[in-house]
């Protein structure tokens, strides 16, 4: 009899060993709103400039009108794109990180050994059931993290065209005599505006705001020069870029 019950033990045992754990696969239902983010790409942290991260838009976010906008970049120089998915093409996007797993990692990764001042990736997706971020500091993500990286920063397959926002918050931070190489002139009179009119941070539409847009995607460390004086100037754009503007 004991014998019986080893047997029955063993076997059952052998049984679990064979199970094998799946990973979560939650409904791909997401807040169909225009302004809702279902799905974005972006890089921060790292020894940075303060107005890398004030300027910074993110790699890629997918709007749950099936909008969608990505960052192209040439060496410094930032192409911003827009373009439209459907939402039989958003939904196969989510299906391909669930397939990779993606709702089942863990929600940060980084080296075994210790690296200073790199930045952090991170995938994100909003669905009604659940919200999961994906992080990596340098490496140790599975695999599948680059490619699903790469997917949606390309665009997922959109046609995409330049983006031209139609307001901003733009501030101008006074560079006071550093010596700085001037980078660029911000245009006076074309705007009916100096840069020492938005020190403490103002909305902008017009001549202001396609300046300001040129400048920022040309050299994000542009220093621009108004009315004698020296800037740094940071740009965001409600909806678009990382950081809200007040």
């Amino acid at each position: 009899m004991r014998h019986f019950a080893f047997i029955i033990v063993a076997l059952s045992l052998a049984a679990l060993a064979c199970v094998t754990v799946l990973p979560p696969r939650p409904a791909l239902e997401w807040d169909e709103s225009p302004e809702n983010i279902v799905i974005e790409a972006y890089i921060v942290g790292g020894m940075t400039p303060t107005n890398y991260h004030q300027n910074y838009i993110p790699e890629v976010r997918v709007f749950g009108g099936g909008r969608i906008v990505w960052v192209e970049w040439n060496n410094a120089q930032r192409t911003v794109l827009e373009g439209h998915l459907t939402k039989d093409e958003v939904r196969a996007v989510l299906e391909e990180f669930s397939s990779a797993g993606f709702f089942g990692w863990e929600n940060f990764y980084e080296p075994e050994g210790i690296i200073y001042d790199a930045p952090t990736s991170t995938l994100r997706v909003n669905l009604l059931s659940i919200s999961k971020s994906v992080s990596e500091y340098v490496e140790g993500a599975p695999a599948q993290y680059d490619v699903l990286w790469a997917r949606v920063a390309s665009g997922a397959g959109a046609v995409g065209a330049p983006y031209q926002p139609t307001t901003g918050y733009l501030v101008a931070t006074p560079l006071n005599g550093t010596g700085m190489i001037i980078t660029h002139s911000w245009p006076d009179e074309a705007t009916g505006l100096t840069l020492s009119e938005v020190t403490a941070g103002r909305y902008v539409q017009g001549e202001a705001l396609t300046a300001a847009w040129r400048i920022i995607n040309e050299n994000q460390y542009a220093v621009v020069e108004s009315d004698g004086a020296q800037y740094f100037i940071s740009l965001q754009i409600p909806g678009i870029s990382y950081q809200t503007p007040p």
